[in-house]
């Protein structure tokens, strides 16, 4: 017979809940938010150029809302392409020129908002595959 298993009171330091991990969590969340204050900073004082964020695919929904919101344009008259941004890139995009006003603020706000969606569903999808007790594969 074995003796019964004894619980941990607190996690242990390199688990999901471990204040090493919360640590390197918080960290990696505040490098995000200096890295987005930043950008932002850099482009409002024109150190950094719009040009750098504009190519012939990030122009493609600003276009489509131009037409369809803002100059009462039909879906009709797009041909879309054969994989169209319908979710999550477009309504996104679309809240964002509402919210912000401007193509280029738009476009900046939904880089943004893209990143720190990645980063969110990232961590989830780490903290749901993870099984309970699992280290990271540096610590092993």
């Amino acid at each position: 017979m074995q003796p019964p298993a004894v619980r941990q009171a607190f996690p242990p330091a390199s688990s999901p809940g471990g204040p090493v991990f919360r640590g390197l969590s918080a960290g990696a969340w505040a490098l995000l938010g200096l890295a987005l204050v930043n950008l932002f900073f850099r482009f409002s004082d024109g150190t950094l150029e719009p040009e750098t964020f504009f190519n012939a695919d990030a122009l493609y929904l600003p276009a489509l809302y131009r037409d369809i919101v803002g100059l009462g344009g039909s879906w009709s008259g797009w041909r879309l392409t054969p994989a169209p941004y319908f979710f999550p890139d477009m309504p996104l995009y679309f809240a964002s020129e509402a919210l912000s006003g401007s193509l280029t603020r738009g476009v900046l706000v939904f880089a943004a908002a893209q990143l720190v969606l990645l980063a969110l569903a990232t961590r989830w999808l780490v903290r749901t595959a993870a099984p309970p007790g699992a280290v990271a594969v540096g610590q092993v």
